[in-house]
């Protein structure tokens, strides 16, 4: 016979994140963050799971992992820093970098090794990028809507984030310089945005288009140093591809459109 607290009880926790470890198939683990405050590592060739954190007081909304270092992008609108490689009982390891403003969730977070950056998409309309070596906000990135799409390159000197449905601007930035470099306007808000490589940027898109696209940054535009915002940027999206790629002639060229979502 167990006692619990009914309305706080929940036997089945939603999924929230996912992310692996490491690549490699002779060690191959992910973590997971449910809607309940818990972390749990799985060891994908054993099936052994190992629980992180147990009801954490904010569930972990997004985090990215750098080695066994997690950070940690939390529902309260804090952004913490979790080594699992120490013990984790009582949360002890758990430290605290820097919060969105409100106690807004965290949408995204992504770690640039290269530039030792925390980077961060929020409900508060704000990316925030935390300068890790130095322990200081770099920049505060604002839209007008919320941020669930961020990204880095391969090469991580560009970052690409994406606004909610009150803004639908994809905005690139020169990571480097911590400067912006263009921005394109979308008929729809962006859900998420991710590099696949050094150029190629998958963009998934929500109410009122419901569709995934795919843009290819021109590099030739970019080392223009007369070219303006509004010369790099100006998309329409629509359903037809030939009609985009007749009329391309921006940095964000897209290079094919998927079918919709219903």
């Amino acid at each position: 016979e167990y006692d619990f607290d009914e309305e706080s009880f929940n036997p089945f926790p939603k999924v929230i994140c996912n992310k692996f470890i490491n690549s490699d198939d002779k060690n191959l683990k992910f973590v997971s963050s449910t809607t309940n405050g818990d972390l749990l590592l799985y060891d994908v060739n054993s099936g052994y799971t190992d629980i992180i954190i147990k009801n954490y007081d904010s569930p972990v909304y997004t985090f990215d992992i750098l080695n066994e270092v997690i950070f940690m992008g939390e529902e309260s609108g804090r952004i913490e820093v979790l080594d699992i490689r120490e013990s984790h009982a009582n949360n002890k390891n758990i430290y605290y970098l820097y919060s969105h403003p409100g106690k807004n969730e965290v949408c995204k977070t992504v770690y640039s090794k290269n530039n030792n950056y925390v980077l961060s998409g929020g409900n508060d309309n704000n990316a925030i990028i935390f300068d890790f070596r130095n322990y200081k906000i770099l920049k505060s990135i604002s839209h007008k809507g919320a941020i669930k799409g961020l990204s880095i390159n391969t090469n991580e000197n560009y970052l690409v984030t994406g606004g909610g449905n009150k803004d639908k601007m994809i905005k690139l930035w020169d990571l480097k310089k911590v400067k912006q470099i263009s921005e394109t306007k979308a008929n729809s808000q962006i859900t998420a945005l991710e590099f696949i490589n050094n150029s190629t940027i998958f963009t998934s898109f929500g109410y009122n288009e419901n569709m995934s696209a795919v843009y290819n940054l021109d590099y030739d535009e970019l080392d223009k140093e007369n070219c303006s915002v509004m010369q790099l940027c100006n998309i329409s999206l629509s359903n037809s591809v030939q009609s985009e790629l007749n009329d391309m002639k921006d940095i964000f060229n897209k290079q094919d459109e998927f079918e919709r979502h219903y």
